[in-house]
């Protein structure tokens, strides 16, 4: 069969620049064409005219995206319907998280416009968690639950001979105006056996990076418990990790086809298995493996041998989930860390020299002003090199998400075309009100742009990409035109022109 795998839009429809390929439709498209099936990778959020956009900027171009969705005439739209037209399908896959919901919802109705005969399937976290919402709300033939690579190849095999798909496990789909989802697919138990992600199948592939293709995963799965978190949805709580020689092969891989300098880890908890880390640093090492390397990790996942290790190894970037500032948001969250914790992790990242991130989030729905205000204290106080900040969204399947249902701040069958980390219109404290959340958003949104935009801050981040920039200048020269849009000296400009 021909199989088109999709990921819709959400930031490009804001012009923001997404880095880095769909990994998750890479691995689908591989075990696929492994299959002898011809399959397409469209990455609907790739755009290399896109630029990078403050906190700030963020919020006031969200319009645009609302805009976008309900346009049919919107450049985007004309592209996708190119592609389809292009490659004339028998199957389109989409993958989905919840703030691509409503784009992937477009993306279904146009390729059912195309040909109704083409078969629309949904996967990712949102049809995992609400498949018969996804079910009536669009042209969906199939929702593929949890781990897609069994599933949606079944699915195809069945498709292309006899039609027969009543056995695939994972699947949910309409029958008589009833709906039929069939028992879960045991997760795949050894991640070597699926093979590299097809990165070479992608919609017009030159136009991606040495940095967009070195995206990896090396491990599945989260132990941790965050009410704020989807991820064990997909993939459950018991980590599932790849053989250090298999990750190894990878990396050599990438880097002889795509000329890859900058490799991008992300794993939910990177050094979850500190041997396997040190591990994998070690080889790194002793086979000269000439690569930069960043990671996402807990601040109780580090330790001063552990991050010695890692930047001698070639890690340039750590990111640090922190949250808040406030130790009773943190217990409220189940995050398993305290304040005191940030605080001595982030010494020992500056002790390394590290370039680091440290993720904040607001508008969670236990916090207080009080509490906000710690967390933008503590921002100043342990002073990463970058901090990021998120609104809190509510996902479905997650404990949060069923405490502001709860509290009538959202609904099962909420907007979620106007709910993201960056939506001006999120709002589900229970402490705050409206008015006033907005103005303390806006306040905490300048004083992280204006961390951001520090020139130490701004040397050290072009400084940790110095081997990607001498490896690939035409990278440093679009970075550096993507920061003048994000500092506004330069004007915004449109996809639609």
């Amino acid at each position: 069969m021909r199989v088109l795998l999709i990921e819709p839009p959400f930031e490009r429809l804001m012009d923001f620049y997404r880095d880095y390929f769909p990994i998750g439709l890479g691995y689908l498209a591989t075990v696929l064409r492994d299959a002898g099936h011809q399959v397409k990778i469209y990455d609907a959020e790739h755009s290399p005219r896109a630029v990078y956009l403050s906190y700030t900027t963020r919020a006031e171009r969200y319009d645009a995206f609302l805009k976008a969705i309900h346009d049919p005439e919107h450049g985007v739209w004309q592209e996708a319907s190119d592609v389809v037209r292009e490659f004339q399908p028998d199957l389109v896959g989409l993958s989905v998280m919840t703030v691509k919901y409503a784009a992937a919802l477009r993306l279904a109705k146009l390729c059912k416009e195309f040909d109704e005969n083409i078969y629309v399937v949904m996967g990712g976290p949102h049809p995992t968690i609400q498949p018969e919402k996804v079910l009536n709300d669009s042209p969906v033939d199939f929702v593929v639950r949890g781990e897609g690579e069994k599933a949606l190849l079944e699915l195809v095999e069945s498709l292309g001979s006899d039609g027969d798909f009543t056995k695939v496990k994972g699947l949910s789909y309409k029958k008589n105006g009833e709906f039929i989802h069939n028992e879960l697919s045991q997760v795949i138990q050894s991640l070597d056996d699926i093979p590299f992600p097809a990165r070479e199948l992608l919609h017009r592939v030159e136009t991606y990076s040495s940095e967009d293709m070195g995206l990896m995963m090396t491990s599945r799965g989260c132990p941790f418990q965050c009410t704020y978190c989807s991820t064990r949805s997909m993939w459950g709580r018991r980590v599932r990790f790849r053989s250090v020689d298999n990750v190894v092969e990878e990396i050599k891989h990438i880097m002889s086809t795509y000329g890859v300098r900058q490799i991008t880890f992300e794993d939910d908890s990177f050094t979850v298995d500190r041997e396997r880390a040190l591990e994998l640093c070690d080889r790194m090492k002793s086979e000269g493996i000439d690569v930069s390397w960043s990671v996402i990790t807990r601040i109780d996942l580090i330790d001063d041998e552990l991050l010695a290790k890692m930047k001698r190894a070639g890690c340039n970037h750590v990111r640090i989930g922190v949250e808040s500032g406030s130790e009773r948001v943190l217990k409220g969250i189940k995050k398993g860390i305290t304040p005191e914790q940030i605080r001595k992790g982030a010494e020992l990242l500056r002790k390394h020299r590290l370039y680091w991130s440290a993720y904040f989030m607001i508008g969670l729905p236990m916090e207080e002003r009080e509490d906000i205000l710690a967390s933008l204290r503590l921002m100043g106080e342990i002073n990463p090199t970058y901090a990021t900040l998120s609104v809190y969204t509510p996902y479905p399947g997650t404990e949060l998400f069923d405490r502001v249902v709860k509290a009538g701040l959202a609904s099962y069958d909420m907007d979620w075309s106007r709910v993201s980390h960056h939506s001006p219109h999120n709002y589900f404290t229970e402490k705050i009100p409206k008015k006033e959340f907005e103005e303390i958003l806006s306040q905490v949104s300048r004083e992280f742009d204006k961390h951001n935009g520090r020139l130490m801050a701004l040397i050290a981040k072009a400084n940790s990409k110095s081997r990607t920039y001498l490896n690939e200048p035409k990278k440093f020269l679009q970075d550096a035109k993507r920061f003048l849009y994000w500092s506004g000296i330069l004007k915004f400009p449109s996809e639609r022109s």
